[in-house]
């Protein structure tokens, strides 16, 4: 019983932590949006939305860089050993597409 109230705890977390920082993201503040995805995963750390708002504050910053560390963060967690890229959701990879430099394979490649 206890799993379904924590599991439900995380899924609120995440939920709020991903709606204030896009709140933040709307007021242009990027280091309160990458502050609070990172407070959600603390909770979750696996939860790619959060990652995506990671991706759009480093951009919304200017900071290329971020992007980058960022796709490499999320890369080296759920990475599997063929293909990392394989690894990580569509939505999180055609946003990172969008917001890299770097040419990135697509999967049909």
């Amino acid at each position: 019983m206890l799993e379904g109230i924590l599991a439900t705890v995380e899924a609120v977390i995440v939920d709020l932590a991903c709606r204030f920082a896009e709140h933040c993201l709307e007021q242009f503040d990027a280091r309160g949006a990458e502050w609070a995805a990172r407070q959600g995963l603390r909770v979750s750390p696996y939860d790619e939305r959060l990652y995506r708002v990671l991706l759009k504050a480093s951009d919304a910053a200017g900071n290329p860089a971020g992007v980058e560390s960022t796709m490499a963060e999320l890369v080296h967690l759920v990475a599997d050993d063929v293909e990392p890229f394989d690894a990580v959701h569509p939505e999180t990879l055609a946003l990172y597409r969008r917001l890299s430099r770097r040419s990135v394979p697509s999967r049909n490649d």
